[in-house]
């Protein structure tokens, strides 16, 4: 037997079954087959599969689902859009009758609540005794009042939301006196709640009560004032 110079006999492996004798006619098993290519330097070795074990390609992806629609208004917190404040108005009871607004912005949000800087300014200018007595004569009073404070809605993800107030406060009382002794000008803070409904994505509204704990510029006793509202609200 002469072999030639410079080359490797190739060497075939069939795994899966036994190698068939040399002149045999009887086809071999259907394993794969792995060929390892001469060993002459000039290629590097392969392998080839061959059989019914060759690897398959992956089956394709499927389609991404497509996104859920959002519920219909008042949606789920994850739809509705991001506010970065709110504007309010609505009538005022206590210690006279008016109306009030407000103005708010977003500070921080978290799972449990949301929270806002707040800005309220009441103007109370119908004296409510002459209300409660029926007399028909109604007196304007004069009381001012701007709030400044903390606002802080708790459950945001629900349509329904308990609020919480608290901030510093400024009076301005002139008229007839019905809670505080005198004229003037008081000072002191506030704390308050309140409930409020989503009415849409961008409106709410409900009633809130807040408690004045005010003093005289010139000193004296300390007046409680409690006040009744109820606000429109529109978030920007």
């Amino acid at each position: 037997m002469t072999r030639r110079p410079g080359r490797a006999l190739s060497v075939v492996f069939v795994l899966g079954g036994a190698l068939a004798p040399l002149g045999c006619a009887s086809p071999r098993p259907a394993g794969p087959t792995v060929a390892v290519a001469p060993l002459d330097g000039a290629a590097p070795p392969t392998a080839v599969f061959t059989g019914a074990s060759a690897p398959r390609p992956p089956p394709p992806l499927p389609a991404p689902c497509p996104p859920a629609p959002c519920p219909p208004a008042p949606c789920h917190a994850a739809c509705r859009p991001t506010s970065v404040g709110y504007v309010g108005f609505g009538p005022s009871y206590g210690p006279d009758l008016g109306g009030g607004v407000e103005i708010g912005v977003i500070v921080a949000r978290t799972s449990m609540a949301t929270f806002a800087a707040e800005v309220r300014g009441t103007y109370l200018y119908v004296d409510n005794t002459e209300v409660l007595d029926l007399g028909g004569d109604f007196v304007e009073v004069g009381w001012r009042q701007v709030d400044v404070g903390v606002k802080a809605a708790l459950a945001p993800s629900s349509v329904r939301h308990l609020t919480l107030r608290a901030g510093l406060t400024f009076a301005d009382v002139r008229g007839n006196l019905n809670v505080v002794r005198e004229n003037g000008r008081y000072y002191g803070g506030y704390v308050g709640f309140g409930f409020e409904t989503d009415l849409s994505d961008r409106f709410a509204m409900g009633p809130d009560v807040t408690l004045s704990i005010l003093r005289n510029e010139d000193g004296g006793r300390i007046e409680y004032v409690p006040r009744l509202g109820w606000h429109l609200t529109w978030k920007f």
